[in-house]
């Protein structure tokens, strides 16, 4: 199906379209729906003027039409779904889609009639959905529902999280003054919830003006708590840098050893100027030793030479300059002790600890982050000296396709990232935090070839001995026991934080925790190279763990999961109890699939292994979720 739906797109005709689109009527995976994509793409010029025409394309089949518009990003062909959802005639199940296609590329009319269902249904499952819509028609259009903006006001109190922050989002976009008073209330009261308060603050820098900026400097002031004091110098810094770089300093000073400082480097850095400004700031200054070295990570993780800053950071957190260049003797040394005394296993270790953040920028397997190549055969493939020079000097032999962009906005913006794609209007970035970000091509005044966005010093905290194993187990992965296997192990998985309202649900209803909930925070955990997620991964929450890992069906069927161990667990697949057994069969319908799993930690006694086998005679299609 893949090849026929690429080789319709060598014919280019309205037939070839319409059949290419056929593929939709049964389940397709990621590659077939990139394929088709593509083809529609590709043959825009066929299926798209007769649909401005008013002819009917693709017997105005919902989802084909809704698929091609959304993969060329077609506005001027809208009109057709617009109509039919005036009649009533999409079905339920397409409705979200068609919705989130016009808050992306309809006229004013069309978005208007999008916020007006939104504010009908106030916190509906789809509301969030939609409201981003309407932000990205503004941000990458400027263009705002038709009607008195002023209407998405009862949106800004709504008890749904995820659908607050979208409004009082776009109330700072939509350039709301009326809700100002509202906003400022929002980011300064102790009770509003992490996302909001964010939302809210870029809502006043979407606002501008003076006003936003005093209102941003006193909750960067020292009576503030130290989020709210983060948070808003992270805001500050894109309305006033000079200011933002010397509230900065305080914070920075003043940090718990329990904050992350990362957010705080980072907006600054994405100012231009906004080095030289904390530079200036820190001078005369001392930083935690540790808040100091976040800084240096993040000043070498933007892929540019900010020497003053990193002198700057250097001196206030009262560090020594470590030695990263080897001699050939040294190396030579260093290369013995990795043969000779190095332990694969000690090593693992090293390379999954959170504070060498590894897992955020590389994979094995499929699991883990993309900013960086996948390691699953790196030592199969690299000697030892490359990897000793690849971890002190990361700049030294960038692998292709891993060099960094650095764009510089018109606005003044910096954004450094590995390059994933160009459209034709956008360029798309993986920044060092592993995240896509589209940058207009019409809003880039200058763009650069940087470095590796793998930043030095990541391993300065390590001993010699800790460095002589990470190396040793990189040196081994792909070979022996560090080789990977044809199994289908689940190594992306997700754990549920231990939060307050996480140990309250759990103590009332265990099941609860195996519906999505916006009280749930979810972080990353990844198995080891053998397949097994260790229970010290997982977060206590009063003697219980849960976690959670997803399967993609692009067929239904039957298929077989095999766990290593049963005791201690219980397990919902998509919020259903299931009967564990140590081997199961499954029945799955297409779809993505959650399995939720509850951990005793006092009866658990080894770590979670889960492997997806084909059953005999069925004919599911199902692949493992990875990824970050």
């Amino acid at each position: 199906r893949l090849e026929a739906v690429r080789a319709l797109a060598g014919i280019r005709s309205l037939k070839s379209a319409e059949t290419a689109m056929r593929a939709l009527q049964k389940p397709i995976d990621g590659f077939l729906d990139y394929a088709l994509w593509q083809t529609a793409r590709e043959l825009k010029d066929a299926w798209l003027p007769p649909l401005q025409k008013g002819e009917v394309v693709f017997g105005n089949d919902v989802q084909a039409l809704t698929f091609a518009l959304r993969a060329t990003g077609a506005s001027e062909g809208i009109r057709p779904l617009v109509e039919l959802l005036r009649a009533g005639k999409v079905p339920r199940e397409r409705q979200d889609s068609v919705l989130s296609l016009l808050a992306a590329l309809g006229n004013p009319q069309d978005l208007g009639m999008v916020l007006d269902l939104v504010v009908r249904e106030k916190a509906s499952p789809r509301s969030a959905v939609l409201l981003e819509g309407l932000a990205q028609a503004a941000q990458t259009r400027n263009v705002r529902p038709a009607g008195n903006l002023n209407r998405l006001a009862p949106l800004l109190e709504v008890e749904n999280e995820s659908v607050q922050a979208a409004a009082v989002r776009l109330a700072g976009l939509w350039k709301l003054e009326g809700q100002r008073k509202a906003l400022n209330t929002l980011v300064e009261a102790g009770g509003t919830r992490s996302a909001v308060r964010r939302a809210g603050m870029e809502a006043l820098v979407a606002l501008g003006g003076p006003a936003s900026r005093k209102t941003l400097e006193d909750l960067a002031s020292a009576s503030k708590a130290h989020e709210i004091r983060r948070l808003a110098v992270v805001a500050l810094a894109e309305l006033d840098l000079q200011t933002a770089a010397r509230k900065a300093a305080e914070v920075l000073s003043a940090s718990p050893a329990e904050a992350d400082p990362t957010e705080i480097f980072a907006a600054l850095l994405r100012q231009q100027g906004g080095a030289a400004a904390l530079t200036t700031a820190l001078q005369n200054r001392k930083l935690p030793a540790d808040v100091a070295k976040v800084g240096l990570r993040v000043v070498r993780a933007s892929g540019r030479e900010e020497k003053s800053l990193v002198q700057a950071l250097t001196t206030a957190g009262s560090l020594t300059t470590p030695l990263r260049t080897l001699t050939p003797n040294q190396l030579r040394e260093f290369i013995a002790d990795v043969q000779e005394k190095g332990d694969a296993a000690r090593g693992e270790k090293v390379y999954r600890r959170k504070d060498q953040a590894c897992l955020s920028c590389h994979a094995i397997g499929g699991a883990g982050g993309q900013v960086g190549p996948d390691l699953s055969s790196i030592g199969a493939s690299a000697q030892v000296d490359y990897l000793v020079e690849s971890l002190l000097l990361p700049n030294k032999a960038v692998k292709e396709g891993y060099h960094s962009v650095t764009l510089t906005t018109k606005r003044g913006k910096i954004i450094t990232g590995v390059k994933v794609r160009q459209t034709g209007t956008d360029l798309i970035l993986r920044t060092a935090e592993d995240q896509e970000v589209s940058i207009p091509l019409r809003s880039i005044e200058r763009q650069e070839q940087g470095k590796s966005l793998m930043p030095e010093g990541l391993t300065d905290d390590l001993t010699r001995a800790e460095l002589v194993d990470l190396v040793r187990f990189l040196a081994a992965l792909g070979k022996g026991e560090y080789q990977l296997g044809k199994e289908r192990l689940v190594r992306r998985w997700q754990v549920l934080e231990a939060t307050q309202p996480a140990q309250q649900a759990l103590a009332q209803s265990p099941a609860g925790v195996a519906r999505e909930s916006s009280w749930q925070t979810w972080g990353p955990a990844y198995s080891t190279v053998a397949g097994l997620l260790p229970l010290e991964v997982m977060p206590s929450i009063k003697g219980k763990a849960v976690v959670r890992c997803q399967v993609e069906v692009t067929t239904p069927g039957k298929v077989k999961l095999v766990f290593n161990a049963v005791d201690g667990l219980q397990a919902w697949l998509d919020g259903e109890s299931l009967t564990l057994a140590r081997e199961m069969t499954l029945d799955l319908p297409s779809g993505t699939r959650t399995l939720t799993l509850l951990v005793d930690l006092s009866q658990r006694k080894t770590g979670l292994r889960v492997e997806l086998e084909d059953l005999a005679g069925s004919p599911a299609q199902v692949r493992v979720v990875g990824g970050k």
